[in-house]
């Protein structure tokens, strides 16, 4: 369980003006304003959270700050760093950005599979910024920084790519790379969002640390409950607003707006677990999971390395229920996913599909929610056209505009986001649109990989609502895959619990959580903060 300490004074000396001073900041695409008015100081030591819904301004903020917005999009204000004007009111040039970036203000993307280069390697990956500003010379250099973010076994993975780590472990190195150079200043963006909540703890352990040892930090975070633990001062955005602003105590023990209040309520989900429903015993599962195993081998010049990601897994699916499969990073989860969807063959065992499981009617009634949703939409298209994908992949134009806007307004996506681009989207706004795809072609079954993840904790409860609701009616089955122990509690009927590849628990929900008989299921559900 994370700590219930309140973030103390920092033990770095305070010097008479801050390191970074933020003045009238704004944020605009053409002459819609994404973020308005944001005036903050930041310390060293000290750490300032941005909270508040998916899109209302937190990570442009966050990205205005080292003068990386995307296409379209400008900032203006008076901003300066040790006492060094980026900002006034345009940005400064790209020499002083150059310098600046990596060892004086770092910064921790949302997406870590797109962040990461697909080409490069881990150990490559984690250096650069140090090598950049000449501080990192090899790529072992960046095993005690892997160390240091709880990466597992660095060693066995520096050679690794991208595509070959888990969420999770794609997200530590990216914390990783983020520290190499040694910054003042870390602006951290959702930086436990795909994290299981053991390593999520470690993760606020070292973002304790890293304030104690003077460093400033900029936390984007929509976990009220890491922010609590971390942040000594809050920015509460709504619609490119600040609605209040003040320290994390005051904040988030007495707060002034309503919209601060709904925020802190909602953290507090879930309640208790959804009712399981009859299933008959006899009835044929949509999803039979049998003995599958699942290998992978890296070859080098000079070794060959086998990692074993799944252990003889069974599990079964049936018509309206809901299956958490809960783990840690790592744990096989999304390989799991893989198979079950066809993306990944097992190396051994088998996985059933209904009684013609090579119908490819019946597995185009499978929809999929990725974890990565940036990475899992075409970068060139409007989410309309993604969305309608999901009704017609062949020919999307053809899907009435009906048809997408009662979809969008189905899973809270604005009308107005339609003709934007992935890239001109928040991170939950994403996900919203990756859902809204994978309702698109009324699904017997829904493949949800930690669908919350990227959510803010009001959507990502109108997203639980929204998959119970589409079940009764529909009577849709959904595996559920996620981390979050708190979510999985809420949908789930029946929860599989998974470690290093192996099923090590199964079985209802409320006996799994209130009675638990495996250790790490025991240790799983202490992390999880009151």
């Amino acid at each position: 369980m994370i700590e219930n300490t309140t973030p103390g004074a920092p033990t770095a000396h305070v010097a008479d003006e801050p390191l970074l001073s933020v003045t009238g900041l704004r944020v605009t695409a053409g002459s819609q304003a994404l973020a308005a008015e944001v005036s903050f100081d930041l310390d060293p030591g000290h750490c300032i959270a941005f909270v508040g819904e998916s899109g209302g301004g937190k990570s442009l903020t966050a990205r205005a700050l080292i003068n990386l917005l995307p296409p379209g999009v400008a900032a203006s204000g008076q901003i300066t760093y040790a006492g060094r004007h980026l900002y006034s009111p345009r940005p400064a040039p790209a020499r002083i950005w150059r310098a600046v970036r990596g060892a004086g203000i770092a910064y921790i993307a949302q997406d870590a599979l797109v962040s990461l280069d697909p080409l490069r390697t881990v150990g490559d990956e984690v250096i650069e910024s140090g090598l950049i500003h000449q501080q990192a010379q090899q790529r072992t250099d960046a095993i005690p920084l892997l160390r240091k973010v709880a990466f597992p076994e660095p060693e066995r993975h520096l050679t690794h790519r991208s595509h070959q780590l888990s969420g999770g472990m794609r997200q530590r190195a990216l914390i990783a790379s983020g520290l190499s150079a040694n910054p003042r200043i870390l602006i951290a963006d959702e930086p436990t969002t795909a994290l299981d909540q053991i390593t999520q703890q470690r993760i606020v352990e070292l973002l304790q640390q890293i304030k104690r040892e003077g460093t400033a930090l900029i936390l984007v975070s929509h976990d009220i409950n890491v922010v609590r633990h971390v942040a000594d001062t809050v920015l509460v955005f709504r619609q490119g607003s600040v609605v209040e602003q003040g320290p994390t105590s005051t904040v988030l023990q007495r707060p002034s707006s309503p919209y601060t209040q709904a925020l802190i309520d909602a953290a507090r989900l879930p309640g208790e677990p959804t009712p399981k429903p009859v299933i008959d015993p006899t009835a044929t599962p949509l999803i039979r999971v049998v003995g599958v195993t699942k290998t992978f081998t890296t070859r080098s010049a000079l070794t060959t390395t086998t990692t074993t990601a799944l252990d003889n897994v069974s599990l079964n699916l049936h018509a309206g229920q809901t299956l958490g499969v809960l783990g840690e990073s790592g744990s096989g989860k999304s390989t799991l996913t893989r198979i079950i969807l066809g993306l990944d063959i097992p190396t051994a065992g088998a996985t059933i599909m209904g009684p013609s499981p090579h119908n490819p009617a019946h597995r185009a009634k499978v929809g999929w929610v990725p974890q990565d949703p940036l990475s899992a939409m075409n970068p060139r298209w409007p989410v309309a056209r993604i969305i309608a994908e999901g009704v017609n992949p062949r020919a999307p134009r053809q899907v009435s505009q009906q048809h997408i806007d009662s979809l969008a307004e189905r899973v809270g996506l604005s009308s107005s986001l339609l003709m934007r681009r992935p890239h001109q989207l928040s991170g939950g706004q994403r996900q919203r649109a990756v859902i809204a795809r994978a309702l698109a072609g009324n699904p017997d079954i829904l493949v949800c990989d930690e669908a919350t993840s990227a959510l803010d904790v009001t959507v990502q409860a109108r997203i639980l609502d929204l998959i119970h609701q589409v079940q009764s009616d529909l009577g849709v089955a959904v595996l559920f895959v996620s981390h979050d122990v708190r979510v999985v509690r809420r949908i789930a009927h029946d929860v599989v619990v998974m470690r290093n590849g192996r099923v090590v628990e199964v079985g209802p929900t409320r006996q799994v959580f209130d009675a638990p008989t495996h250790p790490y299921t025991v240790d799983l559900l202490r992390s999880v903060a009151p």
